[in-house]
């Protein structure tokens, strides 16, 4: 997640690998009416995916987002967007390359409250079909 730099609409257009993924692991809570954002915006910030409704920003990490420094930036960050009620996860692109069923069962943990239990069973199979493809 970034704050500023590129206009969110731009980046839109040049999803990674691992946010493609996620976007698809993403799929049966799209269907059943939830809606994401890719690169929406919270305040002043840009995030990879956000759920307004269920006041979650996801972040997908790399190597390319500098993780030596990120440490303080993200905790302010992270403290910013709770203030506005959001709970932030982050996901990186070996989890979701390597290990779609974990991060499956995360989102599953993360919505088990809020969404209906069937999309549980579709959210394994669309892991699976990632594992596959």
């Amino acid at each position: 997640m970034s704050d500023g730099g590129k206009p969110a609409q731009g980046v839109r257009r040049y999803q990674t690998m691992a946010e493609r993924r996620f976007w698809a692991l993403l799929y049966p809570w799209r269907v059943s009416g939830w809606h994401f954002r890719c690169q929406g915006t919270v305040g002043p910030f840009v995030a990879d995916v956000v759920c307004k409704r269920g006041k979650v920003v996801f972040d997908i990490v790399g190597a390319s987002d500098g993780e030596a420094n990120a440490g303080a930036d993200d905790s302010a960050r992270n403290a910013r967007l709770a203030a506005r009620g959001y709970r932030v996860v982050r996901f990186s692109h070996d989890q979701l390359r390597y290990r779609p069923d974990w991060v499956t069962e995360q989102l599953n943990a993360i919505f088990s409250t809020t969404w209906p239990t069937d999309i549980a069973a579709l959210t394994r199979q669309m892991a699976q079909v990632l594992r596959e493809g």
